[in-house]
């Protein structure tokens, strides 16, 4: 009875492994995008350019400040609400927030925050920069699991997945 018992616990123990198959040679998977944060020393008003992918809105004054998702943050002249003057754009990579308080401009370049005086927005400056603040990004894995594209340090920082056909895929979250 008791050799019967340590059998059938062994079988059971046994039976819980579980072994993974080996990766297929193709499937659907995530690959990372590689990219550059926008460096805080390099953050000024350039020339405006046109709205492509607008998003979050915020007024101080009569300016308007809207984020071009991904790419920055535009500068717009409200001083006659019926006819907007775009004054310029401040180039930050990976933009997709934004909050004012005082003069100073909250923002993000993917993970980082951003704090910038806007006192003189012709004169823009960064007055704070705080590295992973947020976590609007997964850096380290796609945001489904199954294979992906393993991350390559030397091709720069994470700045998002895409979904696409994988060939041999080494990892797999």
């Amino acid at each position: 009875m008791i050799k019967s018992l340590i059998l059938l616990v062994c079988f059971l123990y046994i039976s819980a492994c579980r072994i993974d198959s080996p990766p297929p040679a193709e499937t659907e998977g995530y690959v990372p995008v590689y990219g550059e944060k926008a460096k805080p020393s390099s953050i000024s008003l350039t020339q405006p350019r046109a709205i492509e992918n607008a998003g979050k809105i915020y007024v101080k004054g009569k300016l308007l400040y809207q984020v071009e998702n991904g790419k920055g943050i535009h500068v717009i002249s409200i001083e006659d609400p019926s006819r907007p003057v775009r004054k310029g754009f401040i180039p930050i990579a990976g933009a997709q927030e934004i909050s004012i308080l005082n003069n100073s401009l909250y923002t993000n370049t993917y993970n980082d925050l951003l704090v910038l005086d806007i006192s003189a927005p012709e004169n823009i400056s960064v007055t704070k920069y705080m590295e992973n603040a947020f976590t609007l990004i997964s850096t380290e894995v796609p945001p489904e699991s199954g294979y992906f594209e393993c991350v390559d340090p030397s091709k720069g920082i994470v700045v998002g997945w895409t979904k696409k056909k994988i060939y041999s895929p080494k990892c797999k979250f």
